[in-house]
């Protein structure tokens, strides 16, 4: 039984608990496979790992849709699918990662850790687009640093998408909602 989990919010740990619990809910619910339809702005970056592994760990198919624009970590949480749809006129965006400072005093290790911590996750980042995308030759690097658009057509040259197709809900028993 299909089931399609709906993830049109921020990437936080609010809304990926919300993405785990609706996944949860299908697969108690009977769900074989699960299409995760999602169109997200990105956010935090330990919520979009930690989306990513957890959808990985499904004991179903998960298959993903980009609806309208997947941005910044929300490329992660897409690339989870083991069956990557894009519909047509949406996009990707990929760009140099971020944090946000707020209320930190921090003495000179402190910083230093941060910029590590930073660079693993952009490590991070490209290790999972280079596995999925099937080391499609992309300088994934290159893309970040430059803040790339990626067009329906060309996510699909990339190796993010396998197909460019509009977004159905023909065959899903139940839908699932994420509330952000």
């Amino acid at each position: 039984m299909r089931h399609t989990v709906h993830f049109l919010c921020p990437v936080n740990m609010s809304t990926v608990s919300g993405l785990q619990d609706a996944c949860l809910k299908a697969l108690g619910n009977g769900a074989t496979q699960i299409n995760l339809h999602i169109s997200s702005p990105g956010g935090e970056l330990l919520a979009g790992f930690t989306a990513y592994h957890f959808l990985k760990s499904l004991p179903v198919p998960v298959h993903t849709h980009n609806l309208s624009n997947v941005e910044s970590i929300a490329t992660v949480i897409y690339l989870a699918g083991c069956d990557r749809r894009v519909n047509p006129g949406s996009r990707f965006l990929i760009h140099p990662l971020q944090w946000g400072f707020t209320n930190h005093a921090a003495d000179h290790a402190r910083i230093a850790e941060w910029v590590r911590s930073l660079d693993n996750d952009m490590k991070r980042f490209i290790d999972i687009l280079t596995a999925e995308t099937k080391n499609s030759g992309t300088d994934w690097y290159a893309k970040i640093e430059n803040a790339s658009f990626i067009d329906a057509e060309n996510a699909v040259s990339f190796g993010l998408a396998d197909c460019e197709i509009r977004a159905t809900l023909e065959g899903s028993v139940t839908n699932w909602w994420v509330n952000c």
